[in-house]
Order: C-alpha cells, then sequence, then structure tokens
C-alpha cells in the first residue's frame, strides 16, 4: 500500500503535508494574473469540485467519493458521516483492494523492474549537471544514497519527491487513507468490494511512458523542492476545500517559470501524466463500474478521477446519470 500511495501521491490524485510539517497555503499568495487564468481554466472543466456525488439512471445510484490516500486527523468525522452511504451499497468500488495491493508487494520483492532501471544508463549520466545535483540533495534529505538514485526509474523518483522530507516518517506508518477506512467500513458491514484495476497494471503503464516524459516529470517534480512543504499544504487544503480542477491547475502553474523547467517540457509531462494516469484509467474504471450488475454502487478513488471531460462524473453524464453534489 505504501507503494501505491507514492504512486497516488505522484499523480496529483491526492497528496498530504504530514501533521509534523510545516506549510502555508499558496493561493492566497497567487498573482492576480496566474489566479485569474487558473480560474478560466477551472471554469471551463466539466465538475470542477466536489467530493461526494450521486449519479442516478433509473433504478441505479452511484455514489462517487473523491479520496485522500494518507492518514488525516479529518477523516474521523468524514467517514463517520459516509459510513451510512456504504453501508448501504451492493458494492464498493476502489481503485485497488488491500488484497491486491499485498499481493503486488510480493511480486515486486522478486521483481524490482517496474522500479529500478537494470540496464542501459544510469541517472548520472542521462541528466545534466544540474539536475543531477539538484535531484542528489533532494533524495539524500530522503535517505536515498546517490547509487541507489541512480537506477531508479524517473517516474518513482518523481513520486518520491512529491513528499517533503518531513512527511517520510509518516508515509512508512501509513495505513491508508480514506479508501482504506471505507474498505474496512464495507467488510465490516458485509458489503462486497472490489478494485477498479490491478495495480501491476498501473505501474507498468507508468514505467512504459517514454523516457523524455519521465525525465520531464522528474524535473517538475524537482522545480518545486524549495517550496515543497508550502506546495503540499496548499494541495491538502485543496482537497479539504473540494477544488480540485484549481489544485490540477495549480500544480502546473508551479512549475512554468521555473529554469529547470521549460514550458515545452512541462507542456509535455503534464500531457503525458493527464492521458496516461488519468484519461486512460477512467475510461478503463467507467467500463467496470457499468458492468457490475447491482444498482447501489459506491465508487471511492482518487479526487482527481472526478473532474475533467473523461473525468467519472462526466462520464456518467453523457451515459444518461443525472448528478447531484452530496455532503461531505
Amino acid at each position: 500500500m505504501r507503494l501505491i500511495s507514492l504512486f497516488s501521491a505522484f499523480t496529483l490524485l491526492v497528496t498530504q503535508a504530514a501533521a509534523q510539517c510545516a506549510g502555508t497555503d499558496l493561493r492566497p499568495s497567487l498573482a492576480p494574473d496566474v489566479r485569474a487564468d487558473i480560474e478560466a481554466a477551472v471554469a471551463a472543466t466539466p465538475f470542477p469540485r466536489g467530493n461526494h456525488w450521486q449519479a442516478t439512471r433509473g433504478d441505479r445510484q452511484i455514489h462517487l467519493i473523491g479520496t485522500y490516500h494518507f492518514d488525516h486527523p479529518n477523516f474521523a468525522a468524514i467517514s463517520a458521516r459516509l459510513a451510512p452511504v456504504v453501508t448501504s451499497a451492493d458494492r464498493l468500488f476502489v481503485e485497488v483492494t488491500d488484497e491486491a495491493s499485498d499481493a503486488f508487494e510480493q511480486q515486486i520483492a522478486t521483481d524490482p523492474s517496474l522500479f529500478i532501471n537494470q540496464t542501459g544508463p544510469t541517472l548520472a549520466d542521462t541528466l545534466s549537471e544540474d539536475l543531477w545535483l539538484a535531484l542528489r540533495a533532494a533524495l539524500a534529505e530522503r535517505g536515498m544514497p546517490a547509487p541507489i538514485a541512480a537506477k531508479m526509474q524517473p517516474w518513482f523518483l518523481s513520486a518520491l519527491l512529491s513528499l517533503p522530507p518531513c512527511a517520510m516518517a509518516a508515509m512508512e506508518a501509513n495505513e491508508g487513507g480514506l479508501d482504506a477506512i471505507l474498505e474496512q467500513t464495507a467488510r465490516d458491514a458485509g458489503v462486497p468490494v472490489s478494485g477498479l484495476e490491478s495495480p501491476r497494471v498501473v505501474m507498468e503503464m507508468i514505467s512504459g511512458m517514454e523516457m523524455d516524459a519521465q525525465l520531464a516529470l522528474l524535473a517538475w517534480s524537482l522545480a518545486a523542492q524549495d517550496q515543497v512543504e508550502d506546495v503540499h499544504a496548499s494541495l491538502q487544503a485543496m482537497y479539504f476545500d473540494e477544488e480540485h480542477a484549481f489544485l490540477w491547475e495549480f500544480t502546473k502553474t508551479l512549475a512554468k517559470n521555473d529554469a529547470l523547467v521549460g514550458d515545452t517540457q512541462l507542456l509535455l509531462a503534464s500531457e503525458a501524466a493527464s492521458r496516461m494516469l488519468l484519461d486512460t484509467r477512467n475510461l478503463a474504471w467507467i467500463d467496470v463500474i457499468e458492468a457490475a450488475p447491482e444498482d447501489r454502487l459506491v465508487v471511492a478513488s482518487g479526487a482527481a478521477h472526478l473532474f475533467g471531460e473523461t473525468g467519472l462524473l462526466n462520464q456518467l453524464s453523457q451515459r444518461g446519470y443525472v448528478l447531484e453534489r452530496q455532503p461531505f
């Protein structure tokens, strides 16, 4: 589950600053023109906000809950409010079940090829000197020695860098966020739980991303290291404010003018991440959801899967469901 959580942080589905981390929400300090650009993009996005929605078509009713894959004190009250929704369902869908995550961790213990570059040049050989030095310094703060870092796949290091150093201990102890709580609630009530996907399929998808795109994402992650705690405080606040499209546009804006990331690289990275980690998965998940024989479903997935043209909410709307935002 720790590896799945890292992956989720990397895709910006959810992020967290641990309780011991300091950080300030950066939204109030955004320049007026930057905020205006973000808000214009948000306004053009289908279903840009909301952590809990109900989709209804005939006798079928689907509750969609945008989740956050790390522990947080707020989830005690939130999960209590959502418990009746889960326990009255015929089935709960989560991205990946606990059993599937555990099995996958057993597999990669003997086959780490999804995370480690076992052949070819290392990152020390591939990156510019400035990028390699920045990467070494950032990973050293997280306890990863340079010789190991040099052999890791760039996408995995991007995931690791999305967590501030102060959050690493909390990540190691993480037992899952809202997803895990809702899954346990369902199991305790005898509600069947299914996964929307296989963890290996997802990891193969991202590890198979073209190297140029992976390296651009790595530079994107490095670009925010000087304010990583503030970034995480901001993203956490946006999640609980239920502002997912704003969160997505905000993260893309952060790196645009950084010396380590050019506009072309950023466009490549963001389009690749969005296409592979959101669009492709959303479209696959809709087929799984629609194929379920039950009428009362709950779908708990990372919040970034809700909004946008290919988001779950818009996909259901296009299939004739009526969408209503619900209390979270």
